[in-house]
């Protein structure tokens, strides 16, 4: 039993490991930028194993009938002010705006009072801020409003997205509940649809707090397009035309923002507010953005009323799962190098196209059964790079620095002669 312990642990078998560790952390710091390289980093460079599980494997998700999504289409000040008064006559329970209203308008003075005084009827409002980053100071320095006489009776809420990817291609599956701006004065600037989910859930944003997270991954529930569909939508004109039943608004979160021109032909549609996120069927490759901003606020309200937050893994656990999956790795792989050399290059293979298989498989139903993430990504790397970087060490790496130690032990046995 101790020689098949003392096999296995090996100074080789740990060494090669610890080598594996230091050739993927030196490529981690180096930043690869090829042209033939983009049409596979566009294809999988936003992928992640558990998109599979948002988009086609999860439980069939419930309606959100707690929140309505207005469409604001391309209407001028005035129009907006009108929707905003009709809807504040159905009694929601806060209305939220994902629009912002900066500057006042000149040449149409009456769209800025009567956006004014529709915006000072309302009991609670919620209007969209924006953080900007000091890239030298690495902190939120300033925050972005809109004009001050909009802001009478409204509070507001970040409504900065984290997201990957190239301006075009950007995928949202992160947020940050809360955010510093350090400005004249310190500021703790609360997100968007936080700020929406405690008006209407009282301690909503105490959850939130207690779980001491700085970013929140989004668990999504739905769009609003197909068998997806999972909020209420009214449409622009709709709303001016009185073709909804107030009852469906009384008491509810309202989210009034930009769903294209019409909602009905804006699913197909590139727009600066559109973005890609796990729900998209095109999870490898994707064409097309699936989800306006304004819907990913109220899948993040919703994740909050409901508590059905996505647990992370705590980072020194995937280091140490890693290194303990590419430490059985090499003992496998070196057994086979030592017993079977024949058949290295095929076993090899086999046993990294199976562990692959598992390890992507326990992410896919660890996530799916209890919303816990747990990023193998590492791991995966680690065993796909094992063999090769195992015959590297044993026959280069480790040839050399025996050489150099032999070199060294007869130069000093040769001076001290």
């Amino acid at each position: 039993m101790s020689e098949f312990f003392r096999k296995i642990f090996s100074w080789d078998n740990i060494f090669a490991t610890i080598f594996i560790f230091a050739v993927m952390w030196i490529f981690s710091t180096i930043k690869l930028d090829f042209d033939a390289l983009n049409p596979v980093q566009d294809m999988f460079g936003d992928f992640e194993i558990t998109d599979l599980v948002s988009s086609r494997i999860r439980e069939e998700q419930q309606e959100d009938t707690n929140i309505v999504i207005i469409n604001i289409g391309t209407f001028d000040r005035a129009t907006i002010a009108q929707q905003v008064k009709i809807v504040n006559t159905c009694q929601p329970k806060v209305i939220g705006i994902d629009s912002f209203f900066r500057k006042l308008k000149p040449t149409n003075p009456e769209g800025d009072s009567a956006l004014e005084k529709a915006f000072s009827e309302v009991k609670k409002l919620v209007l969209v801020t924006k953080l900007h980053y000091n890239e030298d100071s690495k902190f939120f320095d300033s925050l972005e409003t809109s004009h001050p006489i909009f802001l009478k009776n409204a509070t507001g809420g970040s409504a900065n997205l984290i997201t990957e990817g190239e301006e075009k291609f950007r995928t949202a599956r992160v947020f940050s509940p809360f955010d510093t701006v350090i400005a004249a004065k310190q500021v703790i600037d609360t997100f968007f649809a936080v700020k929406l989910a405690e008006i209407y859930k009282p301690g909503s944003a105490k959850l939130l707090s207690d779980r001491n997270n700085e970013i929140e991954s989004i668990r999504y529930k739905g769009n609003i397009y197909g068998i997806k569909a999972k909020y209420f939508t009214i449409e622009a004109q709709d709303i001016l035309d009185g073709n909804f039943l107030p009852d469906l608004l009384k008491n509810k979160i309202i989210i009034m923002g930009f769903l294209g021109r019409e909602i009905g032909n804006s699913e197909n549609i590139w727009d600066e507010d559109k973005f890609f996120t796990p729900l998209n069927d095109k999870y490898v490759g994707k064409a097309v953005p699936d989800m306006f901003g304004v819907v990913v606020h109220a899948n993040i309200i919703s994740m909050i009323l409901n508590n059905t937050f996505v647990n992370e893994t705590p980072k020194w656990i995937e280091y140490l799962l890693t290194f303990c999956l590419c430490f059985v790795s090499v003992v496998l792989f070196h057994f086979v190098l030592d017993w079977i050399p024949q058949l290295f290059d095929p076993f090899t293979k086999f046993l990294q196209f199976l562990a692959i298989l598992i390890l992507i498989g326990v992410e896919m139903f660890i996530y799916y059964k209890h919303s816990f993430r747990v990023e193998l990504g590492i791991a995966l790397g680690a065993i796909a790079l094992a063999p090769d970087l195992l015959e590297i060490y044993l026959h280069v790496i480790k040839k050399f620095v025996t050489y150099l130690i032999k070199k060294v032990y007869i130069t000093n046995k040769m001076v001290k002669q």
